[in-house]
């Protein structure tokens, strides 16, 4: 049996692999969940329009990440995703991407590289299950308008990367609303990373072992917590992150000597508080965070 997290006050099963087109009931969610993944597709086929389509996507994401655990979450996740597509639809997806991810899988001797361009797609419909019906469709919403900007130079980034193979991309998690691209065994000096958007890069000297939410949040916590917090920056500070936030950061991480100098900056310790409250809440105070000091806002 998958073994409990904390989160908050619900405990949730550690994700398991999506079986999108094959579920069968009595699996780790239940008959259900089975029973309306398939109605989720079947609505999606009679009816594919954008809305059912996003709200298929998100049905995916909050899948893999290990929320949905009956058919009330399954039914909240795809009216989420449906009513706020109807709303504010999303921005128009390059189609220059599958073609070129197409032949970097082949020339790649078919790797991982398709599995990668597809979870980074699905990044761009994700809305957090744990959110309440109404601020995740707002939330969604949101992604689609006032963070469209840095969403999609987000989602370019990680699908170029991916398909390049700049920096490396080893594997692509979801974990609270963020989608995690992560390179494994980085040569840089300590872990790093650069978010954009809901699409946070991340750079660790070694491999994630065993369920990524557990991963994150006890190994290499400051980095993924961290990182977590940019996300909460771009829906504050909306089209003004890049310039206002994005910019400064990627500035003084260039110019710093030292890696304290740059989570010193207000930007930084502004996103690390952030980060740390929401993983404190969701899987509760944990021994070990580091730069404690630098982990409450300070004066702009």
């Amino acid at each position: 049996d998958p073994r409990p997290i904390y989160a908050g006050t619900r405990v949730v099963a550690e994700p398991q692999p999506l079986r999108l087109l094959h579920a069968e009931s009595g699996d780790v969610y239940g008959s259900d969940r089975g029973e309306v993944t398939w109605l989720a597709v079947l609505i999606t086929c009679l009816f594919p329009t954008p809305g059912t389509i996003k709200a298929l996507e998100n049905v995916y994401y909050n899948t893999e990440s290990g929320y949905i655990q009956n058919s009330s979450d399954m039914w909240k996740c795809f009216g989420q995703g449906f009513l706020s597509e109807t709303f504010m639809p999303s921005p128009n997806r390059s189609t220059l991407f599958p073609v070129a991810t197409t032949v970097a899988w082949l020339a790649r001797g078919c790797d991982n590289t398709w599995e990668n361009a597809f979870k980074i797609s699905m990044g761009s419909a994700y809305i957090d299950g744990e959110m309440g019906f109404w601020k995740g469709v707002w939330y969604g919403m949101s992604s689609n308008s006032l963070e469209a900007f840095q969403n999609t130079v987000g989602a370019r980034y990680s699908q170029a990367k991916n398909i390049f193979n700049v920096g490396g991309v080893d594997r692509v998690d979801y974990l609270g609303g963020m989608t995690y691209v992560t390179n494994e065994n980085s040569s840089v000096n300590g872990d790093d990373g650069i978010t954009m958007g809901r699409f946070s890069n991340v750079n660790i000297n070694d491999e994630v072992i065993g369920q990524f939410s557990e991963f994150a949040q006890t190994t290499h916590r400051g980095t993924y917590m961290h990182e977590y917090g940019h996300l909460y920056q771009g829906r504050n500070y909306g089209p003004l992150y890049l310039p206002y936030i994005g910019l400064k950061s990627i500035g003084s991480a260039s110019k710093s000597n030292e890696e304290v100098d740059h989570i010193r900056q207000w930007y930084e310790v502004e996103s690390s508080y952030y980060g740390k409250r929401y993983f404190v809440n969701k899987y509760g105070p944990q021994v070990w965070t580091p730069l404690m000091e630098y982990y409450n806002p300070t004066s702009k």
